[in-house]
């Protein structure tokens, strides 16, 4: 809104918005149509969206430039690059059933979550270590 209560742009998705997130670039969205929104900020363009095979557990974590979303039903999740909006990779699916949560971000390239029977972390680019003399 503007200062006399005007409204700057306006986003219409094909289903009710399931979540919103801030980034450096843009606005996330994500809606209950399976779709995923990357929207200008400035003025509301869609600079590319994706429709993924389920819908989407709360959202998503940005890592290293990728989104990193979880779905419903299907037990599995993808990393979406962040710049072309295309999938980047795809998470194995999942035997237990994944808990209503977002990924949360564990190191630099690394993320978690939950399912009703473990915790699950994986890493964009292979798994690596920065200790030394370690795993």
């Amino acid at each position: 809104f503007t200062t006399d209560n005007k409204i700057f742009w306006k986003f219409k998705s094909g289903a009710a918005v399931s979540s919103v997130a801030e980034t450096d670039e843009g606005v996330l969205v994500t809606s209950l149509d399976n779709f995923v929104y990357f929207l200008s900020d400035y003025n509301g363009d869609v600079i590319w969206k994706r429709r993924l095979p389920g819908r989407l557990v709360e959202g998503g974590l940005i890592v290293d430039n990728y989104l990193v979303v979880l779905l419903y039903g299907e037990n599995s999740g993808y990393a979406i690059d962040m710049k072309t909006g295309k999938v980047f990779d795809t998470l194995p699916g999942i035997d237990a059933d994944l808990v209503n949560r977002a990924p949360v971000a564990v190191r630099e390239k690394t993320f978690a979550f939950t399912t009703t029977a473990s915790l699950e972390i994986y890493s964009i680019g292979g798994c690596h270590s920065t200790k030394k003399g370690g795993p």
